[in-house]
């Protein structure tokens, strides 16, 4: 039987390059979401508890 798949369509070859890729771009990804830092939001100044007398 003829093989009719072109070796440009074949990734087989490519799969290295593209784990490769995927671990790149994961481990860039967990590195932001570790690194990413917050302000500290001002609560107090949000929410006035007012103090109840006993």
């Amino acid at each position: 039987m003829e093989v009719k798949k072109s070796d440009k369509a074949n990734l087989e070859k490519q799969k290295g390059i593209f784990f490769q890729l995927g671990l790149v771009i994961t481990l860039g990804l967990m590195l932001v979401a570790f690194e990413w830092t917050t302000k500290p939001s001002n609560a107090k100044s949000v929410y006035q508890v007012e103090q109840q007398a006993v």
